[in-house]
């Protein structure tokens, strides 16, 4: 779906942003900012909303009035939730991709959705396809939680006992059998003694801070690890790294 609701840009402001940028940016998107009036639009593939800036928005982005990001990109828009679609200026030529709008040129990761804008505007208005569509509602079934267990070391009984005096879990979290965690992290996967559940436990207990339930056992902890490992495949060739 496409929502036009926004006036086409002025033909004035284009040409300082196409100063601004030396001549840099995609004809497509100066063409894109010259006749599109599009509000919104869904795209095929994750984040699945386009929610273009207009070309003032562009512009103060580039000037660092709206976001601290990398100056090697330049914000086109945002996902709707948070997350920003750019132009990557320092691929050949410029791709967009989806970052966060908190990173810098050493932690950010970037979720490619064209390898051109050319590229990225063939998928506006389109709706994910049927293995897409089952995937995201298969995640939908899957606890949240359950994500935090592909990153974690599972610890052998001697770390559990070390792990178990060091953070004083037996004090602050005696409910649980502690098996893993991630590293440097406050919480720890732990199962519950008196039904089996599995959970993320923050180490400092739960008298004050919220569990959130991973599984209702441990082999189901690991079945929804395979089946997430699966589905993270669908698009991980997506995700690259600064």
């Amino acid at each position: 779906m496409i929502s036009n609701l926004n006036e086409t840009a002025d033909p004035a402001k284009i040409e300082e942003l196409d100063r601004l940028t030396k001549g840099r940016l995609p004809r497509e998107y100066l063409e894109f900012l010259k006749h599109s009036n599009i509000d919104a639009a869904d795209i095929p593939v994750m984040p699945y909303l386009f929610i273009p800036f207009d070309v003032t928005e562009v512009i103060d982005g580039i000037n660092g009035l709206r976001y601290e990001v990398p100056s090697t990109i330049i914000t086109i828009g945002t996902d709707g939730c948070g997350g920003l679609i750019v132009l990557d200026m320092e691929m050949e030529p410029p791709c967009v991709a989806s970052v966060d709008p908190i990173c810098s040129d050493e932690t950010a990761y970037y979720y490619l959705l064209g390898h051109s804008f050319n590229e990225f505007e063939q998928m506006l208005g389109k709706e994910p396809d049927a293995t897409t569509i089952a995937a995201i509602e298969r995640r939908k079934e899957i606890p949240l939680a359950a994500s935090a267990a592909l990153d974690a070391r599972f610890w052998t009984k001697e770390q559990i006992s070390t792990k178990t005096k060091e953070l004083e879990l037996d004090k602050y979290a005696p409910e649980f059998d502690p098996i893993a965690a991630k590293d440097r992290s406050a919480e720890f996967i732990g199962v519950r003694k008196d039904d089996g559940t599995v959970w993320n436990v923050p180490c400092l207990g739960t008298k004050h801070l919220k569990a959130d339930k991973m599984a209702d056992s441990l082999q189901q902890l690991f079945e929804f690890m395979t089946e997430l490992k699966d589905l993270n495949k669908l698009d991980d060739w997506r995700y690259y790294k600064k």
